[in-house]
């Protein structure tokens, strides 16, 4: 029963983090065939941008995101190769249509682009065009002179050239001989620009590792603030002050409990990643003591708390230490990179730094800081933590901006692109597309949801009373039997009833839903969709009023009851719209408060905040999984064993457990505890609740009709054999049944029907749920599986699964009762009832000869088989002869009892689209026969690939990078990140790409000893500017007393000569460089003897000799990065 409900036994633990990753990547991906590299593109960070937030952005901003979040941005963009071979082909086509078998010149037919897009046929004559090259090369290779040409001879000779193409042109009038190629639409690879499952774990882990490092070091974290000023303004005047004041104490302590359980655990990650990272480094030898380690204690320290041993070297920021931790996790052309490699340094302290938890936080998150850390615990969406406004108002904030950039350029002088960087200015604001937020199914991104399930169950009994309304207006026509006649008034009264559905749709649901949107609020739509639902109601009114008569029948009795429900409908819808206004009118400090924001603020901004907190937990649980196996693998390593080695081994054989989740009473006690939206992050989306709730309605219509139409058959049934008692007529009194022959069966079978339908109607959302998380746990494959694409083929056919679970319902219900009812009817019936009696005795007899059989059976098979053998093979074959010859005669036993379960079977899963009854086997010529339930899957993850916890987070890391753009996410910072990932989780180093397979060895060893040679050589140059500086001040009180020491002056200009004399032999003998510091030595001379006259004049002799040292070492740092001495300068 259980399963029934969606119950399953889930993986979960690492292995079952990384099978997430992978059903995040199968969703988000647009293209046609899914990339099982498990890679995500700019292209489909453009569309799902476009799809969630409705901004459009440009081709260039989709691959900065995509490069800029994942630390690619200087790598180089994929080149255009489809272009470049077809313009390839193109050429070699033309050229050998050019020329004739005689060799002979034939006229060259070239597409021209026009005005606008139109592509027409321009004709070239080879002539021309070779005069055309002739005169290009003469021109490239004349001096100035040829290229003074003036304007009006170049005019004339460019409209000769058009001349006579022309007069070609209308030689040849177009040829329609001239064969057409079909025009190819040429992909632009650089949309193709892609991250992988690592790039994507380094910013789904900004906010956490930024919450780490203020919690760590700073012991403090930025929560959300939370407001309880409509408490006391509430409650002021009804109870004492005192008890206020402890009541919001309470709920304050309350809250930061909460914040502070969303705390990444342990809290000292860093660190022992840092020391993870640093052991491997070590055991690998890639930790060299002349370079990178200054200090060893005399034993490892370990830490009680995380029992991973600290490691007992103080190791030192330098190059080859980051190169060696590019190479560990793969990235040699990274570590190749000297720009890169410096730039890691740099963040992490500089050269030279000491490398401890502080730097490597500071190199983790100082690109990222711009990240809003307290909006993961406001009731906020994802688009407003990012711009603090909502999208529709993207147009006001863009006008505003262009006047703010306007006025900084007037005020400064500035240049524009000067005032985009101004600090007051708003950063980047996406171009806004409207996407009828308030009618958005697909993302629900409206405002209320109770108020779509309310206005979808008054839109929907409307249709229902309209077509009784027109049905009872029109007239049937007599068609007398002609069959073309029926076809064609069917096809007319179909057309006319969708057309009925889509009108009503349009003027009911589409403007009374202006009140509902989200992302506006704005008092006028609301005041005009409580309007419009006041018209209908009162419309509705007059509708009935004209359909009753004197006399009211059963079918008026009905049209009373949905009009009933309609105007009951009307009232939630309307009482919703009202409190969508009064939240529209609330004040913000009012709408802030943690109480009133239960109330005030749309259901989309509390389920968002949700989905924010799961993500927060989902990644949190994430690290806990990760972090045991490597306490795990640290308590089973042996000596000299390779504690990496022992951590992957240690996921492959513990990386996953299993616990059995799902079913009705789980499910439940999820939603009530709200877990399954904190936790699993679980979105049910709008359309399932709307369906559930017709289907609730239904059920109770179908009970009224069942319990009304039983007893007014049963008076029917009565009156009739009254009137045949009366008349004598004996044998329609047989065939007329008694009354309890139709009350009784009628009513078991209606109360059985009844109790299924209340099972479908529960089913639904324990098995959604179950759905969601078998995706995300593996349980059902996405990225490779091959049958996957087949939900991502028809993502707009959702919209067929609120019809089909109403529909679904009420046929399963009917399917129920006829059989239920209908075997308790023959049986209580006369006529039939001997008939019935005797197949139930022979049923009866079958089951229990069947039943006792299989007894029979289990006791030989426990005698005489062991597994798959047989411990009694004589006994064993004489037991199955004489079974498999008594089966003979109750095979067809067998068969009736397979077509009683699949008759039993249909009644019930014919009311289910969340379940496929028939496998995918079961098809004829490819043609599979129950396909609708793949219709609900895929809305399901249509629904997640907008909702995911994970997904909010993404489109709030793509926001943050279009908003600051080179500001947001350096490629330093990502490269460190994706070390930290790469450590703390080595088993997804499986899902990079590999694009570096002809760096070999040799080129990392060159750049070691460049590397090496350039520390030398800034050690030498950091010397020599001490030097400098220290002679200086040597002679500084002589350069005082200018006058009374001349002498000293040339002593110490010579000083300065023979110091760099002795820099030049330390340093190098290129001639370059010897080139470049005798003009060093001229320079340093000449800024001496500049200062010189302003010391002996200047009051301040002090701040002059220092100007004099500063000017001094610009130009020794100078001519370092002319000669390259110190390529990190």
């Amino acid at each position: 029963m259980s399963s029934l409900f969606g119950a399953f036994v889930r993986p979960v633990g690492a292995a079952a983090d990384v099978k997430e990753l992978e059903y995040i990547a199968a969703i988000h991906q647009t293209g046609k065939l899914i990339d099982e590299g498990a890679f995500i593109t700019a292209q489909d960070v453009s569309v799902f941008l476009r799809s969630k937030f409705g901004i459009k952005i440009q081709k260039e901003d989709a691959i900065d995101i995509v490069r800029g979040l994942s630390g690619s941005t200087r790598l180089p963009l994929p080149e255009e190769a489809n272009n470049s071979e077809g313009k390839q082909e193109k050429n070699e086509e033309e050229n050998e249509d050019n020329t004739s078998e005689a060799g002979e010149e034939k006229p060259n037919i070239k597409a021209g682009l026009g005005s606008g897009d139109d592509i027409e046929l321009a004709y070239v004559d080879p002539a021309i065009e070779k005069n055309n090259n002739l005169e290009i090369d003469e021109k490239s290779d004349d001096d100035e002179s040829d290229n003074d040409k003036s304007d009006d001879d170049e005019e004339q000779h460019y409209a000769e050239i058009l001349q006579d193409v022309a007069d070609v042109r209308r030689h040849w009038k177009f040829k329609r001989d001239i064969p057409k190629k079909k025009k190819e639409k040429i992909q632009d690879t650089q949309l193709l620009v892609k991250y992988d499952i690592v790039q994507l774990m380094t910013f789904l882990y900004i906010p956490t590792l930024l919450r780490l490092k203020h919690t760590r070091l700073n012991n403090s974290v930025p929560f959300a603030s939370a407001s309880f000023y409509g408490v006391q303004l509430c409650i002021d005047y009804l109870l004492p002050s005192k008890w206020v004041s402890l009541f919001v104490q309470w709920k304050e302590n309350k809250y930061k409990k909460m914040k502070q359980e969303l705390l990444p655990k342990p809290q000292t990650l860093i660190r022992d990643v840092l020391t993870i990272l640093l052991r491997s480094l070590r055991d690998d030898g890639k930790l060299r003591n002349e370079v990178d380690v200054v200090s060893i204690t005399d034993d490892d320290d370990v830490n009680a708390e995380t029992c991973i041993p600290q490691l007992s070297q103080k190791i030192t920021v330098s190059e080859h230490l980051v190169r060696s931790m590019l190479v560990r996790i793969g990235e040699k052309r990274s570590a190749l990179d000297d720009e890169l490699v410096s730039s890691m340094v740099e963040a992490a302290g500089g050269e030279g730094a000491l490398l401890n938890e502080l730097s490597f936080a500071r190199a983790l998150t100082a690109d990222v800081e711009a990240w809003p850390l307290e909006c993961e615990d406001n009731k906020t969406t994802s688009f407003y933590d990012v711009y603090g406004f909502t999208e529709n108002e993207c147009i006001k904030q863009r006008k505003k901006k262009t006047k703010e950039e306007r006025k900084v350029v007037r005020d400064t002088g500035d240049d524009l692109e000067g005032a985009q960087n101004y600090e007051n200015l708003p950063s980047r604001i996406p171009r806004y597309k409207n996407t009828l937020s308030y009618i958005d199914y697909a993302a629900d991104t409206f405002q209320s949801t109770m108020f779509v399930i309310f206005l979808f169950t008054f839109y929907t009994i409307s249709a229902i009373f309209l077509v009784f309304v027109l049905n009872d207006r029109v007239k049937d026509s007599d068609c007398n039997g002609d069959f073309l006649c029926l076809l064609g008034k069917t096809i007319i009264d179909w057309l006319i009833f969708a057309a009925v559905l889509i009108a009503s749709g349009f003027i009911i649901i589409l403007p009374i839903s202006l009140g509902n949107n989200a992302h506006s609020l704005r008092i006028l739509p609301s005041l005009f969709s409580i309007a419009l639902l006041v018209v209908y109601i009162y419309l509705s009114d007059l509708a009935l009023d004209t359909m009753t008569g004197n006399s009211l029948n059963m079918e008026q009795n009905y049209m009373m009851l949905l009009w009933t429900a309609m105007t009951v409908a009307a009232c939630l819808t309307l009482f919703t719209l009202l409190k969508n206004l009064l939240a529209t009118l609330t004040p913000d400090k009012l709408r802030k408060n943690m109480f009133l924001k239960q109330i005030m603020l749309s259901s989309n901004t509390l389920r968002t905040a949700k989905q924010k907190k799961a993500a927060t937990n989902k990644i949190n649980l994430m690290i806990e999984n990760a972090y045991q196996l490597h306490l795990n693998a640290e308590k089973s390593l042996l000596d000299g064993a390779n504690a990496e080695h022992q951590t992957i081994l240690n996921f492959v054989v513990n990386g996953e457990k299993q616990v059995r989740c799902g079913g009705l009473i789980w499910t439940w006690k999820g939603l009530l505890k709200k877990t399954i939206f904190s936790d699993e992050g679980v979105w049910f989306h709008a359309r399932l609740m709307i369906a559930q709730t017709m289907q609730v309605i239904v059920s109770v219509l179908i009970g009224i009709f069942w319990y009304e139409g039983t007893f007014a058959l049963a008076d029917k049934v009565e009156k009739d054999r009254l009137k045949a008692e009366e008349e004598g007529n004996k044998f329609a009194l047989g065939l007329i049944p008694t009354r309890g022959a139709i009350v009784y069966p009628f009513m078991i079978g209606g109360i059985i029907t009844l109790s299924f339908m209340l099972l479908l109607i529960l089913v639904y959302v324990p098995t959604t749920a179950a759905m969601v998380l078998k995706f995300r746990s593996g349980v059902l494959p996405s990225l490779h599986d091959p049958y996957f694409k087949r939900f991502r083929k028809c993502p707009d056919a959702i919209y067929f699964n609120s019809g089909n679970m109403i529909y679904g319902l009420v046929g399963s219900s009917s399917l129920f009762f006829f059989i239920f009812a209908g075997l308790l009817f023959l049986v209580a019936w006369e006529p039939t009832r001997p008939a019935m009696i005797a197949v139930i005795g022979w049923g009866l007899g079958l089951t229990i000869t069947v039943v006792l059989k299989m007894l029979i059976t289990g006791c030989f098979r426990s005698r005489n088989h062991k597994g798959l053998y047989r411990t009694r093979p004589g006994a064993a074959n004489l037991s199955s002869l004489a079974l498999e010859c008594w089966h003979l005669g109750l095979a067809g036993g067998v068969l009736l009892g397979r077509l009683t379960q699949f008759l039993l079977a249909m009644a019930f899963w014919i009311g289910r689209i969340d379940s496929v009854l028939l496998s995918d086997e079961v098809d004829m010529l490819g043609y599979r026969f129950d396909t609708v339930p793949h219709k609900f899957v895929t809305e399901i993850l249509v629904h997640d690939a907008h909702r995911h916890p994970y997904i909010e987070r993404m489109g709030a890391m793509y926001l943050m990078r279009y908003k600051y753009g080179e500001n947001f996410s350096s490629d330093a910072g990502a490269a460190w990140r994706r070390i930290f990932i790469s450590t703390l989780f080595p088993w997804v180093l499986k899902y990079k790409e590999h694009v570096e397979e002809n760096i070999e060895d040799d080129q990392l060893l060159k750049k070691e000893e460049e590397s090496a040679k350039r520390r030398e050589a800034k050690a030498k140059l950091d010397v020599f500017r001490s030097s400098l500086f220290t002679k200086v001040e040597e002679h500084e009180e002589e350069l005082h007393k200018m006058e009374e020491g001349q002498e000293y002056v040339a002593v110490f200009k010579k000083e300065l000569l023979d110091l760099v004399d002795e820099h030049l032999k330390d340093v190098s003998e290129r001639e370059a460089e010897e080139a470049q510091l005798v003009v060093l030595k001229d320079k340093l001379i000449a800024k001496v003897d500049e200062h010189l006259e302003d010391i002996h004049k200047a009051e301040d002799k002090a701040a002059v000799t220092a100007k004099l040292k500063t000017e001094l070492m610009d130009k020794v740092d100078t001519h370092a990065r002319t000669i390259g001495l110190r390529a990190s300068f």
